[in-house]
């Protein structure tokens, strides 16, 4: 009976050396387990923060190349286009303001002062094409800067720059010491010479 029982004994005993056996091979499985996957959220981890980094970055590169270039294309109205109530073309560069208000070419170019303005000056086809349109839209023709007051036959820019581009009418200037005063045409946006104390609306120029 002794033996049988040591027998017994002996038999649990590896039983439970085995039952702990399995538990800890599993514990440690389950562990090997969270380990991987701890390793696999830290990666992912890692890979979502390096992402963000880069899109800090490309937004960043952006945005040293998009500030210079608003810069570039806001700097006319720095110089005081939108805080006196100008205009900018993109097209030319041009800050004006329209002066609808029927004056003398001397009138409006006083009007223009009180800007710091002048009436326009015109250089290209497209700054001619600019003061046409706005003729156009008004279906009357406009003064610009151009006048021969100081020597007849003598045509120079109020505002003193050089005389370049010129679009005058086939049979223009005509008019002798009458006209020395020069209209945008509303029509075809030609240039005429005309009387400078007629009243018409003018465009002036910073």
């Amino acid at each position: 009976m002794l033996y049988d029982s040591t027998i017994s004994d002996i038999a649990e005993l590896v039983g439970k050396q085995q039952s702990q056996q399995d538990i800890i091979i599993t514990l440690k499985t389950t562990l090997d387990v969270q380990k991987k996957k701890n390793i696999e959220m830290e990666n992912l981890q890692n890979a979502l923060k390096n992402e963000i980094n880069e899109m800090k970055r490309t937004s960043q590169l952006q945005q040293d190349v998009t500030i210079p270039l608003q810069s570039t294309s806001i700097k006319p109205y720095s110089n005081g286009c939108q805080s006196n109530g100008f205009d900018y073309d993109m097209g030319t560069g041009i800050c004006y303001k329209l002066i609808e208000e029927r004056l003398t070419w001397d009138a409006a170019r006083e009007k223009c002062h009180g800007w710091n303005a002048e009436l326009i000056s015109i250089h290209s086809q497209q700054e001619n094409d600019l003061v046409h349109s706005i003729a156009k839209s008004l279906s009357f023709e406009i003064w610009i800067g151009l006048n021969d007051q100081a020597q007849e036959g003598s045509f120079v820019w109020a505002d003193e720059s050089s005389v370049g581009y010129k679009n005058w009418d086939s049979d223009e200037p005509n008019g002798g010491r009458s006209e020395n005063c020069v209209i945008v045409w509303y029509i075809d946006g030609t240039w005429w010479d005309y009387g400078c104390n007629y009243k018409k609306p003018s465009v002036c120029k910073l």
